[in-house]
């Protein structure tokens, strides 16, 4: 799945269903920075905007309970801690070709709009 996702032209990120497995393409890690795996410790929603969780909460819902793709705008934390706006669009997606449900995230950026980090 990793080298799927490093083809991907977008910044994307995979987890299955319940959250206990994940996969990050090289374009997340290197944009959000790296630091949060050096140091084993994983909350990568700390690079979403706080404001934009509940709206991704209810996508992913939707996405689930439809199996259609979701598309809404967020806000990522970049590793200069500024926070970029990016059209994320959700999707459906097995983890190497099994039955293992899961969702992808694939970001795209918009234009040059950002916010620096409270």
């Amino acid at each position: 799945m990793k080298a799927e996702l490093d083809t991907m032209p977008s910044i994307a990120w995979w987890s299955s269903r319940d959250g206990s497995d994940e996969v990050f393409n090289q374009r997340w890690i290197a944009f959000t920075g790296a630091h949060f795996l050096a140091r084993n410790i994983f909350n990568e929603w700390r690079s979403i905007h706080p404001a934009d969780i509940p709206s991704l909460n209810l996508a992913m819902a939707a996405l689930f309970a439809t199996g259609e793709t979701q598309r809404l705008e967020c806000r990522l934390l970049d590793a200069c801690k500024i926070y970029y706006r990016f059209d994320a669009q959700l999707r459906s997606h097995s983890l190497y070709g099994s039955q293992e449900e899961g969702f992808l995230i694939e970001c795209a950026p918009i234009g040059a709009c950002r916010d620096a980090a409270q």
